[in-house]
């Protein structure tokens, strides 16, 4: 059993053991119990520092409040997507004003491809020669005409697939970022005013927690730069296409080469061999719309690469947008015509536009930390020299002080020297005094009393002899004057 009877006493052997046994496992049981109720106490404080924590950023009047749980509500789901529909719109502007340079680089290229043709057959009109001259007397003028005709054509179609590209890009803009933060951004303003009467109201002050006043500020901050890419985003794209459109000249280049063309015909009786007197036809994506066009466009989207019509939403041109608008439409007058490669290539640009946007907010980021910091660098580094400068100041404060000090101890130590020389000089010449007066009264004894002597030597009586008790009296006097 327990193996206790075994014992000469087995009685008292089980009996002890199974003390010792009991007095075991009741230690076991209070150390385990001493963990169990530390670990409470430790649950009890956490749970306490929670509580804490969540009342002080949701107090009671704030969760137990419908209106103000609603507005939050309402304010939140008003940001859903915001940094996204935020983030294409700055892509969106970005890609915009990249694909237009590209375009307006090309559109120069083009518009100087025709000044070329123009310059040479103006050479050859200036030397006014005769038909059968233009082939032989201007004939390198000719091939060099040719040449230039040839190069203008290949430029024109350049220039025409870059020109299409913008148009597209921004087609694809206006459908997307324009719009959505054209829908997104007055809503957003319209939640933040609605749920900062919250905040400012005198009833849920206790809400207004620093973490709910720091988003709002934020929140504003991103706000006021949406509506500026917005703002950027209607405002250049007419200005930039105009830029970008090759008959923004008081003459077409393609004008200019026909009438090039036209003129070498008149001066040599002939067009130029093998070169048409119309050569370049206006290129796709290349023209105007005219004021009264019934033309209309479907809004557009663009899903997986693809133009998706959304012909519900079809409306109108308007005419601002027949003057700048950038996308063929097709013979039925509803979708534009937008080339799969052109939706391919701008869906790529977009995401890399949107990549590159992203390394710009960091850089951004980035740079206002870096001026941060070295404002705070330079502040702390103010604040040092402003430091040093009022110990440097207390320190020559200081030192003036015990200067001053030191001179005042000086010339109080100058004048009592002074005063105890004068003192000691005074004593010096009282004494002399006294001891020169002294000398004179005891010649004078000396003198007197010989005198007597002599008076008694001669029997005769000294009327000094009157005096002597009078005159010891003075020599007395004198005496202690000088000792004292």
């Amino acid at each position: 059993m327990c193996g206790c009877f075994s014992s000469p006493f087995p009685l008292i052997s089980c009996y002890h053991r199974s003390k010792e046994l009991t007095v075991t496992i009741t230690s076991t049981m209070f150390i385990q119990l001493r963990r169990v109720v530390y670990l409470l106490v430790l649950l009890q404080c956490c749970t306490c520092v929670v509580r804490a924590d969540f009342n002080e950023k949701d107090p009671a009047t704030c969760l137990n409040d419908t209106d103000f749980r609603v507005a939050e509500r309402q304010f939140n789901g008003t940001l859903h997507e915001s940094d996204r529909i935020f983030l294409e719109g700055e892509a969106c502007l970005k890609l915009w004003k990249d694909k237009v340079d590209d375009c307006n680089a090309y559109v120069r290229d083009y518009r100087a491809a025709a000044h070329k043709v123009t310059e040479v057959v103006s050479e050859i009109a200036a030397k006014n020669p005769s038909k059968d001259q233009c082939g032989t007397v201007v004939a390198d003028l000719v091939q060099q005409a040719k040449v230039r005709v040839d190069e203008f054509k290949r430029v024109a179609a350049r220039s025409s697939d870059k020109v299409e590209l913008a148009r597209n890009t921004k087609t694809i803009c206006i459908s997307s970022a324009v719009g959505n933060l054209l829908a997104v951004v007055p809503k957003i303003e319209e939640a933040m005013v609605h749920y900062k009467s919250y905040l400012d109201d005198v009833k849920y002050k206790v809400c207004k927690t620093d973490w709910r006043t720091k988003r709002v500020q934020e929140v504003e901050a991103n706000h006021t730069k949406m509506k500026e890419v917005h703002k950027q985003l209607v405002e250049v794209m007419p200005e930039k296409h105009q830029l970008c459109r090759v008959d923004g000249g008081s003459v077409a280049p393609v004008d200019e080469v026909k009438a090039a063309l036209k003129t070498f015909q008149t001066v040599c009786g002939k067009g130029l061999e093998g070169v048409e007197v119309n050569p370049v036809k206006e290129a796709s994506g290349i023209w105007n719309y005219t004021k009264g066009d019934s033309h209309k466009v479907a809004v557009i989207r663009v899903v997986d690469g693809k133009v998706v019509e959304g012909a519900d939403k079809e409306r109108p041109l308007t005419e601002t947008e027949n003057e700048t608008f950038m996308v063929r439409v097709m013979g039925n007058g509803k979708v534009p015509e937008m080339k799969e490669a052109n939706v391919r290539k701008i869906k790529e640009d977009f995401v890399t536009a949107k990549k590159a946007v992203v390394v710009e907010r960091e850089q951004a980021e980035q740079r206002r930390l870096e001026e941060e910091r070295e404002k705070e660098a330079r502040r702390k580094q103010e604040e040092e020299q402003r430091r040093l400068l009022a110990a440097e100041q207390a320190r020559k404060a200081k030192e003036e002080q015990d200067k001053k000090k030191s001179e005042e101890q000086a010339k109080r130590e100058r004048d009592e020297n002074g005063k105890k020389d004068a003192e000691v000089k005074a004593k010096e010449e009282e004494a002399k005094r006294v001891a020169e007066e002294a000398r004179k009264a005891k010649e004078e004894a000396k003198r007197v009393a010989a005198e007597e002597a002599k008076k008694k030597k001669d029997g005769s009586v000294s009327p000094a002899l009157v005096h002597s008790s009078l005159i010891l009296l003075v020599l007395s006097v004198l005496g202690c004057t000088l000792v004292c």
